[in-house]
């Protein structure tokens, strides 16, 4: 299993992040640490609770919550804070990233950091979102109680956990195409603007970035080989031109 840590944006909806960290386990990533991004409501910071409560229960899988000091993201410093209190929780390094929950001012910022951090980005489709509504409105009650005292998730977990950890087959785990920016590409964005000196492109840095992203795939003699998910990428590309 690939070993990995999981940042996710956080709304009030605990099944996001639950569901993404149980279909990571089956399709062979290891999440060595989950971070949820949500702000000082109380209601996003219970439904943390509910997570974290339910993750370590089912997995011995720790989480963190990071607040962000607002209630609802909407001015330009918010986003720039936001990313700059993701980045500080990467560290520059690869992580999975789940923005299938929070506000869209959240979620944005999490896209440019997996940018800037050169990480896979995804999101969750549920196949009837009306029947989970439903379902999840059935234990909101229960939600609520445990969100306020984790140590009663024992009593409820019978109740919460087909709602935390549905069938798969009920949702769909999707990849969004990221276009990592390299320290090349940064570079060469810096020059365009009057801020950079001489641009050094590294190449290779720029090859293994998109092999990562599985937009190539290197052979053992070194050949470049657009795999079928960089030729979509490129087919949208002209579509566009």
């Amino acid at each position: 299993m690939k070993s990995v840590n999981v940042i996710s944006t956080l709304g009030v909806s605990p099944p996001v992040v639950t569901e993404f960290i149980d279909w990571c386990l089956r399709v062979g990533y290891k999440p060595r640490k989950v971070f949820c991004i949500g702000t000082k409501d109380e209601t996003v910071k219970q439904s943390f609770n509910v997570i974290k409560v339910a993750l370590d229960d089912k997995f011995r899988i720790k989480s963190e919550y990071i607040e962000l000091p607002f209630d609802d993201p909407i001015k330009e410093e918010d986003f720039v804070l936001t990313v700059e209190k993701i980045l500080d929780i990467t560290k520059g390094y690869k992580s999975l990233f789940n923005l299938a929950g929070g506000r869209k001012n959240t979620v944005l910022a999490g896209y440019l950091s997996a940018m800037l951090t050169g990480s896979k980005v995804f999101h969750i489709i549920h196949t009837d979102v009306k029947s989970l509504n439903v379902d999840l409105e059935k234990i909101r009650y229960e939600l609520e109680i445990v969100g306020k005292d984790p140590k009663k998730y024992k009593e409820y977990k019978d109740k919460l956990e087909p709602v935390l950890f549905p069938n798969p087959q009920v949702y769909e785990v999707i990849e969004i195409p990221v276009i990592p920016l390299t320290y090349s590409i940064k570079e060469i964005i810096k020059r365009a603007f009057g801020g950079g000196k001489e641009i050094r492109i590294d190449l290779e840095e720029i090859r293994n970035e998109l092999e990562y992203v599985d937009y190539v795939r290197i052979t053992l003699s070194g050949k470049i080989i657009i795999t079928d998910k960089g030729k979509i990428e490129e087919r949208k590309k002209k579509g566009k031109n």
